[in-house]
């Protein structure tokens, strides 16, 4: 759809809702999984914890938000997406 801020109500480890806010992404509706970066993520001070499919806090190594593994593939668990596009979306050839 485009290029802006997406939120998501992700779930805790400890099965409560909060929201997750995502910014300067890309917002692909019809793709049917999270793309994740564990580069983004280490930068931003946290890691992805396979042993408890969770994502951490590097700092306290405190459980942030639960993972899903479904076909050997990490998915944000999440109940709720909402969109705030700041650019129209991108051509195709943008992605090749």
């Amino acid at each position: 759809i485009g290029y802006g801020e997406v939120v998501i109500n992700v779930e805790h480890p400890n099965r409560t809702a909060m929201p997750l806010t995502l910014k300067d992404v890309y917002h692909l509706p019809g793709l049917p999984i999270n793309l994740l970066s564990g580069t983004v993520i280490k930068e931003l001070g946290f890691y992805l914890c396979g042993k408890s499919d969770t994502i951490r806090r590097t700092s306290t190594d405190e459980a942030m938000i639960a993972l899903d593994v479904v076909e050997s593939k990490l998915l944000v668990r999440q109940s709720f997406v909402s969109l705030r596009i700041v650019a129209p979306a991108v051509s195709l050839n943008t992605w090749h």
